[in-house]
Parts: structure tokens; C-alpha cells; sequence
């Protein structure tokens, strides 16, 4: 399998060939495993606050939900986002501008 070192070295012939959408496609694969992950620990970090707090912890309660959620709608996003980019692979899409079909370039995606 390519390296990044290797994918940065490619030349422009070999543009999003298989094998550099192999790559990818496990590296989003890889990322989306986990961002899932985190989603799993900002639902159940949500869970924990559900139980009634004593009065004087409401404050910090209220404090840590409001920075998981922005952690889950943040990755939720991200997971949606690379669904995305999941499925342009899967079409032979992927590295290209959706607007003009231009090459992204290998620097930019790995970025």
C-alpha cells in the first residue's frame, strides 16, 4: 500500500489510479472509525449529565453538555463529510473539484 511520502512522490500520470484511491479510502476508513468512536463518547458523556446533579454542580454540568455538544455536531459534520468523500471514491470522484472536475492535487488532500 502507498505511503504518503510515497503518494506525494506519484507522478501526475498516476492521479487518483486505484491504488491512490486505495489509499485514501483507507485513510477516511481509518478517520471515520475514529470520529465514530468520539461520537460514542460525547453520547454517552451527554448520558452521564442526563442524571440529576446535585445544585451546586448544575453550572459545571451545564458547562461540560455545552462543550460535548459542540464536540458531536463538530464531528458529526466530519462524519458526514467524509461519507462524502466515501462515496466519491466509490464513483471515481474523489480528488476532483465537484464544480470544475479539476485535480485537487495529492498535497491538498492529505491536508
Amino acid at each position: 500500500m502507498l505511503t504518503e511520502k510515497k503518494i506525494l512522490k506519484s507522478s501526475s500520470k498516476d492521479y487518483m489510479s486505484e491504488q491512490q484511491l486505495a489509499f485514501f479510502k483507507h485513510r477516511l476508513e481509518s478517520l471515520r472509525s475514529q470520529v465514530m468512536d468520539n461520537l460514542a463518547s460525547f453520547r454517552n458523556v451527554i448520558a452521564a449529565n442526563e442524571i440529576e446533579p446535585d445544585p451546586l454542580d448544575t453550572a459545571c454540568t451545564e458547562e461540560i453538555k455545552q462543550i460535548t455538544y459542540i464536540g458531536l455536531k463538530r464531528d458529526t459534520e466530519l462524519l458526514h463529510q467524509i461519507e462524502c468523500s466515501l462515496d466519491r471514491i466509490h464513483n471515481h470522484e474523489y480528488g476532483y473539484c465537484e464544480e470544475t472536475g479539476e485535480p485537487i492535487g495529492i498535497a491538498r488532500l492529505l491536508a
